[in-house]
């Protein structure tokens, strides 16, 4: 209430600012959208480059990648675990983030797919980058994000994304990606089996990289000292909005 200026990184956030605080002057709310760095794109020649070992031998199999913290429920790490245990066997989950994997993670993975599970705690972005290049999918069914940074990481580096059509997702992702309505694992592992179709594939990978184009941290940095500005001119000038 005492800002002078607030800026959101989606228009779904901006949406759910309003519904906590419906009279907030609108005029000083700006969505300005993250970028995504450009450390993450599509390799060239892509198994010549990878040296690290294990990247080397994953690159192999067909990865289901989930990029974020196990941790938050809303996440739904236990549902991808689970979606992987009905796939193939040359299906293997990777997971980047988060703290170590814990007791009841490893019952759990032991249980559901053992032997075919990878986790990387702290990664560079451009390991993370070869990772993204080396996944059938990101399968990101996270119940809410305010902006969903992966999703345009994955798109950048040629990655398919499977998400849900909810929060911000939708908003950033738009018809790049596969967005599922009901989230169950019925729909997941459908989804991933769609993406073995070569048209399909090309065509997610084809608007993966149209979409992210649109999110860079230049345009981020720009549009947000623009706004500064107007801010200062209406504290400092006595202008009104």
């Amino acid at each position: 209430r005492r800002a002078d200026g607030i800026i959101c990184v989606s228009d779904n956030t901006k949406k759910d600012l309003f519904k906590f605080f419906p009279n907030l002057n609108k005029k000083k709310v700006k969505r300005i959208y993250n970028g995504v760095e450009n450390t993450f794109f599509q390799i060239r020649n892509l198994r010549q480059k990878i040296i690290n070992k294990k990247l080397k031998n994953l690159s192999q199999k067909k990865i289901i990648l989930f990029v974020g913290d196990r941790r938050k429920t809303y996440k739904n790490f236990f549902l991808t675990v689970d979606i992987v245990s009905k796939l193939k066997k040359e299906f293997v989950l990777v997971c980047i983030g988060g703290e170590e994997i814990n007791q009841i993670e490893k019952n759990f993975i032991n249980n559901k797919i053992p032997g075919r599970f990878y986790h990387f705690s702290k990664v560079s972005s451009e390991k993370l980058n070869q990772i993204y290049n080396i996944s059938f999918c990101l399968v990101y069914p996270s119940l809410y994000e305010g902006f969903g940074l992966p999703i345009l990481e994955a798109m950048k580096a040629g990655c398919p994304v499977i998400s849900i059509k909810n929060s911000s997702i939708k908003e950033i992702a738009k018809d790049a990606a596969i967005l599922i309505n009901k989230v169950n694992k019925e729909n997941f592992i459908k989804s991933i089996n769609l993406i073995n179709d070569t048209k399909l594939r090309n065509s997610l990978v084809k608007k993966g990289f149209m979409r992210s184009k649109i999110f860079s941290w230049d345009k981020c940095a720009e549009e947000t000292l623009k706004f500064y500005e107007e801010i200062y001119k209406i504290k400092f000038n006595q202008k009104k909005i």
